[in-house]
Order: C-alpha cells, then sequence, then structure tokens
C-alpha cells in the first residue's frame, strides 16, 4: 500500500546546483489478517514505491505493539514480488533489513545513509514477517518507511551473527558464544 501524505519537496543545494528531491512515507502492514492459533508467522509482501528509480530508507518506523504482536522482520527480495499486501506463507525473500520486538524503538539512519530499494537496487520488494503469539482479529500491525529519492552517499546494511548450535542452559545470567568466523 502506497500512501504519500506527507509528500515534502526539499532543495539539496551542493556547490550553488540545487537540485529538487522527494521524501515520504510508505507504509508496510498486514491486511487486517484474522489469527485463529497461537504462534502463528504471516507475511505480506509489497514493493518498493517507486519503481522505475532509486529509493532509499531513512527511517523504519514500527506500528506494532507486544500485546498484540511478539516481532516483525522486514526482508528484501532480490526479486519483484507479486500477490502485493495479501497474508501468505513466509519464505520468498532472504535480505533481513531490520526486526522489531517488543515495543523496540524507531530505527533512524545517521544522515547520508539508506537502504536502496527499487528496480535499480539489489532490494526490489519487501517480505513483512509478523509473528503473532496469541490469536488476534483485524490486525493491521506492520512499519512505515520514511523514503527519500536523494541519493545517500552511504548504504545501510545488517550484519548477522549466528550460531546454530548453541545451546544456553536455563537460569544462568550471561552465557558467552563465540560466533567468530574460523
Amino acid at each position: 500500500m502506497f500512501r504519500f501524505p506527507q509528500l515534502v519537496l526539499l532543495l539539496h543545494c551542493t556547490l550553488q546546483i540545487c537540485k529538487p528531491y522527494r521524501v515520504w512515507e510508505q507504509e508496510l502492514k498486514m491486511p487486517f489478517v484474522n489469527v485463529e492459533q497461537q504462534d502463528t508467522y504471516m507475511c505480506a509482501y509489497f514493493q518498493p514505491s517507486l519503481l522505475n528509480g532509486t529509493t532509499f530508507i531513512r527511517e523504519i518506523l514500527p506500528s506494532a505493539n507486544r500485546s498484540t504482536v511478539h516481532h516483525i522482520i522486514l526482508k528484501g527480495c532480490l526479486h519483484p514480488v507479486t500477490k502485493i499486501g495479501k497474508p501468505t506463507q513466509c519464505g520468498m525473500c532472504q535480505k533481513i533489513m531490520y526486526a522489531w520486538g517488543l515495543d523496540a524503538p524507531p530505527l533512524r539512519f545517521p544522515l547520508g545513509v539508506g537502504y536502496p530499494t527499487g528496480l535499480n537496487a539489489q532490494i526490489k520488494g519487501f517480505e513483512l514477517e509478523v509473528h503473532y503469539l496469541n490469536p488476534v482479529k483485524s490486525d493491521h500491525s506492520g512499519l512505515r518507511l520514511i523514503v527519500t529519492d536523494q541519493i545517500q552517499p552511504r548504504i545501510a546494511g545488517v550484519f548477522l551473527l549466528l550460531r546454530g548450535d548453541a545451546i544456553i542452559p536455563p537460569g544462568v545470567k550471561s552465557f558467552p558464544i563465540d560466533v567468530s568466523c574460523r
């Protein structure tokens, strides 16, 4: 779903050459889903707001709360997506861009940093994965992206560290796990 309620036209001036750029909001939200079982994962797919160019995500703002949603993961798709905005099975996209859980704050990139998206970028679509612990009626949780068409000099990314064979004993306050590359 694309919404441009606060489309802002700004001027970026460098060396006395001014180039206009826009900033807007794109909503990625579950389409009023009904969840009937506990511990349910649901996904919806979305396209970047401008398909024919490259845009940059500058902020990711959660629109969810812990009473309804356990966590949300935003994944980037390396291919254009279909079934736009409809709840479906998860797993079509693999590149983790953002994760939210338990009333975490928004993500705001430093000045000059953004995620490039669109047909001319690596990320050509989005998978919004929402984990529901309990049944819920007509949920519209998701994320709001603050997007610009101004080129950002630095590219945002995620460096994921994972160790699948670690077992953390119950009740311990601290348990170091080595995730270094070997």
